[in-house]
């Protein structure tokens, strides 16, 4: 399979050792997570989540998943616009990142329930039943699974029948003109702010590879089709330049 940029140079943790890898990594930045994405994309992250959230078309009373929620973000935004009348399940595999997201508050409503729930769980093993959920969201955090087949086949299992999933994730230039640009901000600038504001150079240079192995916008489309999805598509964000990409499918019936 093809990527979205060339191999990065830092290897990446083979599969047998990935999932403590990055729990423990994202237990380790956790409290400086929000600050670098905000540094890394110039705060692009955030029209990136808007948007994700606008192409799930979320209605009031919604059941939804944030899958590989980190500090919530996508969760937060999801439970505001069903105008707090949805719940929202946030899982995550890392007790630092939910600890940061819970922190952030925000979630609690006047009648003193909380609709946002956070449930700790791996993406390739749901702790959820069939049918579940009418919509799932994923921000940047499929290349940080195991097998992203086996994680979309979970979220289609848990999926209701025209459920729809939306992931977000990083993505080379739609325009090869951009990619010795790309490739340089990924490979040095965002190591090197890891190392200087976060903490752990060897995280975010793990991240950079994961960017680079992750399969590209049209790959990961093919791979949704694959998995039972219909009605796929991606589009680059900012289009042509990149740096992320939205890629959408839906469970048939």
């Amino acid at each position: 399979m093809s990527h979205s940029t060339s191999p990065s140079r830092h290897p990446l943790p083979d599969a047998s050792r990935k999932m403590d890898f990055v729990r423990q990594g994202f237990d380790a930045i956790a409290s400086r997570y929000d600050l670098l994405n905000d540094l890394m994309t110039v705060g692009l992250h955030r029209l990136w989540k808007r948007e994700a959230i606008r192409r799930l078309d979320l209605r009031e009373g919604m059941k939804v998943l944030d899958l590989c929620a980190g500090t919530g973000d996508l969760a937060r935004l999801a439970h505001a616009r069903m105008r707090h009348r949805g719940l929202v399940t946030a899982l995550d595999f890392s007790p630092n990142m939910m600890a940061a997201g819970r922190e952030r508050g925000g979630t609690c409503m006047p009648d003193g329930n909380d609709r946002i729930v956070w449930t700790s769980g791996d993406a390739c093993r749901l702790p959820f039943a069939d049918e579940t959920f009418d919509r799932v969201v994923v921000g940047f955090g499929l290349r940080n699974v195991v097998s992203i087949e086996t994680a979309l086949r979970e979220t289609f299992r848990v999926l209701r029948p025209g459920g729809m999933l939306v992931s977000l994730d990083t993505a080379g230039p739609e325009w090869k003109g951009w990619r010795p640009l790309y490739m340089f901000h990924m490979e040095h600038v965002v190591p090197f702010l890891g190392r200087l504001f976060g903490g752990s150079r060897e995280m975010y240079a793990y991240l950079a590879s994961s960017s680079a192995a992750f399969p590209s916008p049209g790959e990961l489309c093919t791979l949704f089709e694959t998995c039972g999805f219909v009605d796929t598509g991606y589009g680059f964000r900012p289009r042509f330049i990149g740096g992320a990409a939205l890629v959408w499918g839906r469970r048939p019936g």
